[in-house]
């Protein structure tokens, strides 16, 4: 084989990379972008993260290659592509998230319910007294707020605000708590003082 021969296939190797890969770089640039609008960024933070910090590397790459002598992208495409398919992953991991959040957000809603629930019921059986009434008027009120609030949080879920719903949800819950375990202390004092 004759050095212009071997030349020549080498050229036409190069030219195959020479140009720069702007599609490449669009599908990857548009990729991270569906990943945010998929809400990547908050609900798989830590690989969208990764996400960006790899478009900005095949980027850096492609910056190097393009300055210099002999232009040839392999490594920029490489890169780019994996940004691509990495793009996909992360918003699947987003997703999958949000369905567990969802899955939760549901319990603690059902849980606030039920517990919220036996509250009502355990206020009728508290005493009634001079003190007692005004204190049972407040818990009752508690009770009512915890109520309203389990119709905001659902209004809340079903607009997609799962983090700050399910947030709200926790500290509900533990209000919820708080006030049962409030009645039933109350009740069991009253209860203690009548048997004696």
């Amino acid at each position: 084989m004759t050095n212009a021969i071997i030349l020549g296939i080498g050229a036409l190797v190069i030219s195959g990379c020479d140009k720069l890969p702007q599609e490449k770089i669009d599908a990857a640039k548009n990729a991270v972008e569906m990943a945010k609008q998929a809400e990547s960024d908050q609900y798989a933070v830590v690989s969208f993260k990764a996400l960006e910090d790899s478009l900005d590397a095949a980027l850096e790459t492609v910056e190097m290659e393009n300055s210099g002598f002999i232009k040839n992208f392999e490594q920029s495409i490489l890169k780019l592509d994996y940004v691509t398919t990495y793009a996909a992953e992360v918003i699947q991991e987003a997703e999958t998230e949000k369905e567990a959040i969802k899955t939760e957000i549901a319990a603690i809603l059902s849980e606030i319910k039920i517990i919220n629930d036996e509250n009502k019921q355990l206020i009728s059986s508290a005493p009634t007294g001079k003190e007692g009434t005004v204190a049972l008027m407040a818990i009752k009120g508690e009770v009512e707020t915890v109520d309203g609030i389990i119709a905001d949080n659902g209004e809340m879920f079903s607009n997609e605000l799962l983090i700050p719903t399910r947030n709200r949800a926790r500290a509900v819950k533990d209000k919820a708590n708080a006030i049962n375990s409030e009645l039933k202390t109350v009740i069991s004092k009253y209860q203690s003082a009548v048997r004696k």
